[in-house]
């Protein structure tokens, strides 16, 4: 983001953030306007009003206040409820029907001032103001700490900001920044109109700390020049990111900081130049430096947020980023050639380097793009080399079955003619070896499938209670006939119906049974499914567990297991035959379905291997 473009978007961020609390005060005033309408609109029965003065202990205390002692007692002591609210109440006053009946239609809103005050953290005091000078506040305060009992609320800047003459339109009134007569240092004040009946009858208002209003992290700058700051449409600063000083200001008075006094580069400017439009930019000199100012209005208030940075500083982090960027771009990073013309005095220099940066750049990008075409024109030719032994294995495999087709069916033939015991041999022999030579060709089909490109796995609906079923059913008989105990089991947790390919899954487990009950004379084969823990809403992820008390692998032997052409038991001279093609294929189908396989092993032990595979959510 361009730099111009940054610092406005954190103007506009103050904004926002001040507007949003501005915005809430206001919401609060017309409610509490609308809730004294509704409570004035009848006139309470004199008994009472007097009921209650005398409940509360209305009298007029040492102070010279008309007031309930007992609840201030109570305050002093610290032990007043915090939804109290107190009365600026003039004991000339205390006889005017009117003011007591004002503030007995308002005795009970301590509640709701206690929540709206919890919601404004920046709210100090929320006060009702009556025509009859009488007023109530909230929190509850000791009057005598603030105001004497003579105190002329008319005389107060809430009640002249709203007043009819200076406030026909009868809107939402802002004070300037003034000190606040509790102590609570600087703050602004909000103020709305109550009118009955057309007729004027005084105010609400809500004072808020500008400390808290605009807190300083908002305002923080992010560069040593950088000067932060809002002020109202006469000039008046509001808040600052440097701050200023309240200490040497009377209750009372509103604190006027002048623009000019602010920084330097405003000495000739007047304050409403930055309220002509909602936002802006310029540079603005001083007698010594140079700034660029950029401004951005807050709504609801006239209210405008600047910010002054110092150009010379600016041109310094900008060589400090094209310096940055040199780096990157003598590392391989592309970027497009600047208009070295364009720059003036230090700038050129580096607007020349960063186009020998990016010339040097094409230069390098060049002998990439050479390597990238040369090593994609290798990628080809490795690639046409697999698809020329695919469809060599296809066909070889093909050509190889109609042979054997014919040998397997002779021996057949033979086992149905008179043989003696020699001769059977011989047949059982040869229809061994035709068995054998079958499943290498089928072996080398399969494999010659599963690394075409082409293939793809099935996605159907199928039961994993009928593949078992089928499992155990191949496996079963040639298990007991061994006597070797077979469990194919399935956890409870498992659904039955799942997406898939079905023929795939079954041939990888089919494989590893033949392995196990192959390399396994006694003991036990096992195959077990399991549910993992689920990863994506949309699938399964089911484990399967083929173990064995057989012969066992070597660990050496391990990392190779899945490769192919390889075995376990190597040699001539070996007691288990085969072509090392099964795990080989097992490993291709698990990886084309987007499973993984795993083996663990001890020699003399047995062997457990592990696949994992996700299959799809079948619908009800």
């Amino acid at each position: 983001m361009p730099e111009y473009e940054r610092i406005q978007t954190q103007l506009k961020s103050v904004a926002q953030i001040v507007s949003c609390e501005l915005e809430r005060v206001e919401d609060y005033l017309y409610f509490l306007e609308a809730l004294t309408v509704g409570l004035f609109s009848s006139e309470p029965a004199a008994a009472e009003v007097e009921l209650w003065l005398e409940k509360d202990g209305f009298e007029v205390n040492s102070d010279g206040f008309y007031l309930s002692v007992p609840k201030l007692e109570a305050f002093r002591k610290n032990l007043l409820s915090g939804n109290e609210v107190s009365y600026s109440w003039s004991p000339d006053k205390k006889n005017d029907s009117v003011a007591a009946a004002h503030l007995f239609g308002l005795r009970n809103l301590g509640e709701i001032l206690q929540t709206m005050h919890e919601r404004l953290p920046s709210s100090v005091w929320m006060y009702s103001q009556d025509l009859t000078n009488v007023a109530l506040q909230f929190p509850y305060i000791d009057q005598i700490t603030a105001i004497t009992p003579d105190f002329d609320w008319s005389s107060y800047h809430t009640y002249i900001s709203v007043c009819p003459e200076n406030n026909p339109e009868r809107e939402v009134r802002w004070s300037s920044p003034h000190i606040d007569y509790a102590g609570q240092g600087l703050i602004i004040a909000a103020s709305i109109p109550l009118y009955i009946d057309d007729e004027f009858k005084g105010l609400w208002s809500i004072d808020l700390q500008v400390e808290k209003l605009i807190r300083h992290e908002v305002l923080v700058a992010d560069r040593k020049s950088q000067l932060t700051f809002i002020i109202d449409r006469h000039g008046a600063l509001i808040a600052s990111s440097s701050g200023f000083s309240i200490k040497e200001m009377a209750k009372g008075q509103v604190a006027i900081v002048e623009l000019q006094d602010v920084h330097e580069c405003f000495a000739d400017i007047d304050p409403s130049h930055f309220f002509e439009d909602l936002s802006g930019n310029e540079n603005l000199a001083s007698t010594e430096n140079s700034f660029q100012v950029q401004w951005e209005r807050i709504p609801f208030m006239d209210w405008v947020c600047i910010t002054a940075i110092s150009v010379e500083e600016l041109i310094s982090t900008a060589r400090g980023r094209f310096q940055k960027a040199f780096t990157h771009l003598g590392k391989g990073d592309s970027g497009a050639l600047l208009k070295a013309d364009s720059f003036s005095g230090e700038m050129l220099e580096l607007a020349k380097s960063y186009n020998e940066m990016v010339m040097s750049l094409g230069i390098a990008r060049k002998k990439l793009l050479a390597n990238n075409l040369e090593l994609t024109k290798q990628k080809i030719r490795a690639e046409m080399a697999d698809r020329v032994k695919s469809d060599f294995l296809s066909n070889m495999s093909h050509e190889l079955r109609t042979p054997l087709n014919g040998i397997i069916g002779m021996h057949n033939l033979l086992y149905s003619t008179s043989l003696d015991a020699e001769q059977k041999n011989y047949v059982d022999l040869a229809a061994e070896s035709a068995k054998r030579l079958t499943v290498l060709v089928s072996d080398l089909l399969e494999m010659a499938n599963v690394e075409s490109s082409s293939a793809k796995p099935d996605e159907s609906v199928f039961s994993l209670t009928e593949v078992f079923d089928s499992l155990r059913q191949l496996f079963g008989l040639p298990c007991s006939d061994d006597e070797l105990a077979c469990l194919i089991e399935m956890d409870s947790e498992v659904p039955d119906l799942i997406v898939g390919d079905c023929v795939r899954l079954s041939q990888v487990l089919h494989n590893l049974l033949s392995n196990a009950v192959k390399f396994t004379k006694s003991g036990e084969v096992v195959l077990r499914a399991d549910l993992l823990p689920q990863t994506n809403s949309n699938l399964h992820n089911i484990l399967f567990t083929v173990s064995d008390t057989g012969i066992g692998i070597d660990n050496v032997l391990l990392d190779s297991l899945f490769d192919i052409f390889t075995q376990a038991d190597e040699g001539f001279e070996r007691a288990y035959q085969g072509a090392g093609l099964g795990l080989a294929v097992v490993k291709e189908l698990v990886s084309m379905m987007g499973g993984n396989i795993s083996v663990d092993s001890s020699p003399g032990v047995g062997s457990s291997f592990y696949v994992r595979l996700p299959f799809g959510k079948a619908e009800n």
